[in-house]
């Protein structure tokens, strides 16, 4: 069965730009809490080195929003693509 390639990348694109977008909120109401969520996944005892360093903005939060969903729709149209190929036709 085949899938339909640009309906799938645009509904995992807006799935991911809609997760990006709680997540940038979250970071935004609370950075402090975040950003100690954070320093564990990247291996760090503590995050204190990166305090001074980390802020959100209104801008970077609309860029991350665009990036993720064109990049998830890239990587989703990709692999719906390659999933079409390798399934037999349906005839």
């Amino acid at each position: 069965m085949k899938c339909y390639t640009h309906q799938l990348a645009f509904a995992a694109a807006t799935a991911m730009a809609i997760l990006y977008m709680v997540g940038a909120l979250l970071v935004s109401a609370f950075p402090q809490q975040m950003l100690q969520l954070w320093a564990p996944l990247c291996y760090l005892k503590t995050a204190d080195l990166f305090s001074p360093f980390f802020g959100i903005s209104l801008m970077g939060i609309i860029s991350g929003v665009i990036q993720s969903f064109f990049y998830t729709y890239a990587y989703a149209w990709l692999l719906g693509s390659i999933y079409n190929k390798l399934t037999p036709n349906d005839t």
